[in-house]
């Protein structure tokens, strides 16, 4: 699993198990990376860009409708599962013996936090022992917004948008109708944006209507990797996409803007992003870009911008509880 790996490989000090993510990708000439590509073989880190002939192309009906899984939704059903998992053991590792992970994935189901995916599918080795302790900076966990850490906050809006990301993708295919995600009202652009960095798969290809915004997409994509993690080669395409959006004054940006600010503190600073990227952009080379520590203070407001969803996470009471006293 993208997210599990990468998640182990971050907090526990071992090496990535994943190359830097663009490594095969980003030499490529569009004819080479728009090539006829399919849901069934295509590679997970190509998802960050728009590929036009996924976007056309639906695989057959299986016999079995519950095997007929089109368009994204098997991508998507793994990386919720994943970072689900992942989300449980850390938050079970801050709170010592007073929570199992299998403890925290309930509290999530039973919140409404995931709605996408059953609970026999998120057991398996949830409680998998792993050294993710060190991790923390602040190790408490609250009970609601005040409180809690940006590293929590950023995990359950990721589950929250990618749970309603994959309820879209798998209701576009099937039209089945399941309990009502916690993000619940029409995305905006902002909201797709953050379900991109989330999933780093390219929002577009749930909500095409966001079709004329794939570049940005694509960037928020390979920043979900950054924030992950992972080292990313970042190209002179993006490296501009880059400098553009977080070059804006914070006076006239709006959440979108704010959104991928936020996003950047997380994978080590606008600043230093920006400085790499206009290195980049002046060589007009692919360059690496590793990952640094999140440049964000605590309860600094980082996250006004999804006031929404705040309000959301604090009435179905989505924050795992803390231990006793």
């Amino acid at each position: 699993m993208l997210w599990y790996s990468n998640a182990l490989a971050k907090f526990s000090g071992r090496k990535p198990a994943l190359p830097p993510w663009g490594e095969e990708l980003v030499d490529q000439s569009l004819a080479t990376a728009w090539y006829r590509a399919d849901w069934s073989s295509v590679g997970d880190d190509e998802l960050a860009y728009l590929l036009p002939t996924l976007r056309r192309r639906r695989p057959a009906m299986a016999d079995n409708a519950a095997e007929a899984r089109p368009g994204p939704v098997n991508y998507l059903t793994r990386t919720l599962i994943a970072r689900a998992q992942s989300t449980a053991r850390k938050v079970a590792q801050v709170s010592g013996d007073a929570h199992s992970a299998s403890d925290v994935l309930e509290h999530f189901i039973a919140s409404g936090l995931l709605t996408g995916v059953a609970a026999h599918q998120l057991s398996e080795q949830a409680d998998a022992p792993g050294d993710l302790a060190s991790c923390f900076d602040h190790p408490e966990l609250q009970h609601g917004r005040a409180g809690a850490a940006d590293w929590l906050v950023a995990d359950l809006t990721a589950l929250a948008y990618a749970d309603r990301m994959l309820r879209d993708a798998s209701n576009a295919a099937s039209g089945d109708s399941k309990a009502t995600p916690l993000v619940d009202w029409p995305l905006a652009l902002p909201d797709v944006l953050v379900a991109t960095v989330g999933t780093r798969l390219n929002g577009a290809y749930v909500y095409p209507e966001y079709d004329w915004a794939h570049e940005m997409l694509s960037l928020a994509a390979v920043l979900g990797h950054l924030v992950q993690g992972r080292t990313v080669y970042f190209s002179p395409f993006l490296s501009r996409a880059l400098t553009d959006i977080l070059s804006r004054q914070h006076s006239t940006e709006g959440d979108t803007v704010a959104a991928l600010r936020t996003y950047a503190g997380l994978a080590g600073g606008a600043a230093y992003l920006t400085g790499r990227a206009k290195i980049i952009s002046a060589l007009g080379i692919a360059r690496r870009v590793s990952p640094r520590p999140p440049v964000v203070a605590r309860n600094s407001g980082n996250w006004t911008w999804n006031a929404r969803l705040m309000q959301r996470l604090d009435e179905r009471h989505c924050w795992p509880i803390p231990p006793e006293a």
